[in-house]
């Protein structure tokens, strides 16, 4: 987030560090988008049942997507073949390092 990434947990655009103006730029105004969206009573429901937004390691998960999404736009890999090994590596990851349970659906 500080290099002007998205970012989603929730502990850290909370955090106070990134309240401060110097980061409102970076970090302030997005992390203020997503907190008013997750107030919402009817999103509540949708994002806990959503293992991105719970993930301890979704950071992770994110860096990976993004290099196999990448070699599906650009033909290296077909869509299937892509999401395949995004949900291998995803429910990988996840098992090794993470606590929540994850849906192998």
């Amino acid at each position: 987030m500080e290099k002007g990434w998205s970012g989603v947990r929730r502990d850290v655009i909370e955090d106070p560090k990134y309240q401060k103006p110097e980061w409102r730029r970076l970090v302030g105004a997005r992390a203020n988008a997503l907190l008013q969206a997750w107030n919402q009573p009817d999103a509540l429901p949708f994002l806990n049942d959503r293992f991105y937004f719970n993930s301890d390691v979704a950071g992770k998960i994110y860096e990976i997507q993004i290099i196999l999404c990448h070699e599906a736009a650009v033909g290296q890999r077909t869509i299937d073949e892509t999401v395949k090994e995004i949900t291998r590596q995803t429910i990988e990851l996840q098992k090794k390092f993470g606590t929540l349970p994850i849906r192998e659906e």
